[in-house]
C-alpha cells in the first residue's frame, strides 16, 4: 500500500477518533492503514453489534466509517443507533452498490458515501468532505453527499 503523502491529513490537522466498521478483513485492515497514515486513531469492529457496543461503551467518536452490507445489520441501522447515543457523529458509508441500489441510506441526510474499491486519495476526499473541507485533489465522482 502506498504511504499517504504529509498533506494528507484533514486540512484542519485535527486527529480524529475514528470507528472503522466492515466485515471484510482485508478491506478493514487496509482501511485502517490509511487512516493511520493519516495520523488518525482507528477502533475497528466487524459487524453492527460490535460497534455498538464500542459506542455504548463511552468511547469518544468522531466519525462512523461503516460498510453498508454488515452480516448482522445494514450500515444505515448501524448509522441511525449510533447517532441516538452521539446526535452529531458524521458518517461514511462505503459500498460495493451504486448510489441507486443503496435504498436505506437514504434516510441518512448526512453522509458522504464511498464506493468501493477506493484509493487512499478516495478515503482523503471522504474524510475531507466529512469535516466540511473542499478538497482540491481530483473530481468527487465516486463519493456523494446523501
Amino acid at each position: 500500500m502506498a504511504n499517504a503523502d504529509p498533506g494528507a491529513s484533514p486540512a484542519d490537522g485535527r486527529k480524529l477518533k475514528i470507528l472503522l466498521v466492515e466485515d471484510e478483513v482485508l478491506v478493514r485492515l487496509t482501511t485502517n492503514d490509511m487512516l493511520l497514515d493519516f495520523g488518525h486513531e482507528v477502533e475497528e469492529a466487524h459487524d453492527g453489534r460490535s460497534a455498538l457496543a464500542i459506542v455504548e461503551a463511552g468511547q469518544p467518536i468522531d466519525l462512523l466509517i461503516t460498510d453498508i452490507g454488515l452480516p448482522d445489520m445494514s450500515g444505515a441501522a448501524l448509522a441511525a443507533e449510533c447517532r441516538k447515543r452521539l446526535p452529531d457523529l458524521r458518517i461514511i458509508f462505503a459500498s460495493g452498490y451504486g448510489a441507486d441500489r443503496i435504498k436505506d441510506v437514504a434516510s441518512d441526510t448526512a453522509h458522504i458515501l464511498l464506493a468501493k474499491p477506493f484509493l487512499i486519495g478516495d478515503l482523503k476526499r471522504a474524510l475531507d468532505q466529512a469535516l466540511g473541507h473542499r478538497s482540491a485533489e481530483g473530481p468527487e465522482q465516486p463519493i456523494s453527499r446523501g
